[in-house]
């Protein structure tokens, strides 16, 4: 799924088994979208409440939440 900048998405899936300030759960809003080089899709990095708190995430790693 590709999704925006400002979107509202749920960390829903952990693969890599993060263990940083966000948790499998976490209501989170995209505030940028990173394309890495060579990787062929891109991240998205995600705030929860403090705007200078961020990570990136796969798509398969977040759900769009319908407002």
């Amino acid at each position: 799924m590709r999704f925006k900048v400002g979107d509202k998405v749920k960390y829903i899936n952990n693969p890599h088994n993060y263990t940083g300030v966000f948790n499998v759960g976490d209501n989170l809003e995209i505030i940028n979208i990173v394309n890495v080089v060579g990787e062929k899709l891109p991240l998205y990095a995600c705030i929860k409440d403090n705007p200078e708190v961020y990570e990136c995430f796969d798509a398969y790693e977040l759900e769009l939440i319908n407002e």
